[in-house]
């Protein structure tokens, strides 16, 4: 029996959190090299941007109508920001879980890789319209100055306030490319992050499916020995549902977080459906 590459599903996920500084090399967390260091300076540089558009408060705190304007999209920056910041703290453990599909207990037998299909076929689904909005939004958010020709004006795609200049070349463009990098990065690892979340969730309820499928075949002079490894497999699966909420120390008991995992990522997800509405009504 061939060996199902449970990590080949995500393998899109994979690459793109890599690319932005969100998932290091191997099979455990960040370690002092070239790519935490290039991690660190990814999200200093995004937390920057959101350090700008925050300080812009300040300067239009009495004019109301601007500063509904901008406060939406200011907050929703600082909490995806965090939530990076809890997903970069978390990376071993995930690390630890997606090495744990790859065992032999979690393998589903060349008949049971049919019960796959469901789940996998709509997390793909969810994952390939969730890209396609945000990547809509932030290329309406990109060239919205250039489509309403306020770009002529050195207009920024997003209000923000800087200790120089920012409306005169060539810091206009360099701002202008710095702030479309930035919220790009920003939007990018946040569908990856929450997809990833969704797809071992996902993981989790077809290995409960596989574990139905081995109770209902048991039977043979092997009974024994296949009852006593699905009890091991169920062990497992309640095991795995555990995360904690901090890299775990010896002697400390991992509290159950799956539900509220689900809540935290349906809660992003309607904060980044918001995220795609919000523009196109003000377009």
């Amino acid at each position: 029996m061939s060996k199902f590459e449970w990590q080949s599903i995500i393998k899109t996920n994979i690459f793109i959190l890599r690319v932005v500084g969100l998932w290091p090399e191997g099979t455990e967390g960040y370690k002092l090299n070239l790519y935490t260091l290039y991690s660190f300076c990814m999200n200093v540089l995004v937390d920057g941007s959101n350090f700008f558009q925050s300080a812009y408060i300040f300067v239009i705190y009495a004019d109301l109508q601007a500063l509904a304007a901008i406060i939406f999209v200011i907050f929703t920056d600082w909490l995806a920001s965090v939530k990076v910041l809890y997903f970069v703290r978390n990376t071993a453990i995930l690390k630890q879980q997606m090495t744990e599909l790859e065992s032999a207990l979690f393998q589903p037998r060349t008949k049971q890789q049919n019960l796959l299909g469901p789940g996998i076929k709509s997390w793909r689904l969810i994952y390939g319209s969730f890209s396609v909005l945000v990547v809509g939004t932030l290329l309406l958010w990109t060239f919205f100055p250039i489509l309403d020709g306020t770009v002529k004006e050195h207009r920024l795609p997003f209000w923000a306030w800087y200790p120089y200049d920012a409306h005169t070349a060539p810091l206009y463009q360099i701002t202008y490319l710095y702030q479309v990098v930035s919220i790009w990065f920003l939007a990018i690892a946040n569908v990856n992050m929450d997809t990833l979340i969704a797809a071992l969730m996902v993981f989790t309820a077809t290995q409960c499916d596989i574990l139905c499928d081995n109770l209902k075949h048991l039977r043979g002079e092997d009974f024994n020995e296949r009852l006593l490894q699905c009890i091991e497999h169920h062990k497992k699966i309640v095991r795995d549902a555990r995360v904690p909420g901090s890299i775990p120390t010896q002697g400390k008991k991992k509290g159950y977080i799956l539900s509220r995992d689900s809540e935290i990522t349906l809660s992003h997800w309607s904060r980044s459906i918001e995220l795609v509405i919000m523009p196109l009504i003000d377009l």
